[in-house]
């Protein structure tokens, strides 16, 4: 929050009522969860104190949070890679199956100056290893060095009842 007020800190945008969520999104996808902050904070430490040593000897880092909701990790993320003084390119990936909760993190990241660091997709994670799983459309994933996840397993098993 101070860090907000001062104009520094990255930040992504939640829901606060329920009368505002579109009719066809899922409200969990629009709450920022505690594991979210825990994520964030760990990735803005590791991306300021040596980006290098995440992925040894590159020029490109891709990171990807997958189940994203508002995505403050990918947000956070980008903020810290914005600040560094590096050849290293940088690129977030935000994915949900939530089209609201993507709009959010565009919405935030096109605030913020971020657009050009962060991009969403839409995945359906519930398809992976299914026939329904489309190999070519998804394979920019094999191209991505660090995957971030909070909560969103757990998010799985409650809405589709596995």
């Amino acid at each position: 929050q101070e860090e907000q007020n001062n104009g520094s800190g990255s930040y992504c945008f939640a829901l606060s009522s329920m009368l505002h969520l579109p009719s066809n999104s899922n409200i969990l996808a629009t709450q920022v969860w505690p594991s979210a902050r825990v994520a964030a904070m760990t990735l803005e430490d590791r991306l300021l104190a040596e980006p290098s040593l995440l992925v040894e000897n590159t020029k490109k880092i891709v990171i990807c949070e997958l189940g994203c909701g508002p995505g403050l990790p990918s947000l956070t993320a980008a903020a810290a890679a914005a600040s560094q003084e590096t050849n290293i390119d940088f690129q977030v990936i935000a994915t949900d199956i939530d089209e609201f909760g993507l709009d959010l993190v565009n919405a935030a990241a096109k605030e913020q100056g971020l657009d050009h660091i962060v991009s969403t997709r839409k995945v359906d994670l519930i398809e992976c290893g299914s026939e329904d799983w489309n190999e070519e459309e998804n394979a920019w994933m094999q191209e991505v060095d660090i995957f971030v996840m909070s909560e969103m397993l757990a998010l799985i098993q409650s809405t589709h009842g596995r």
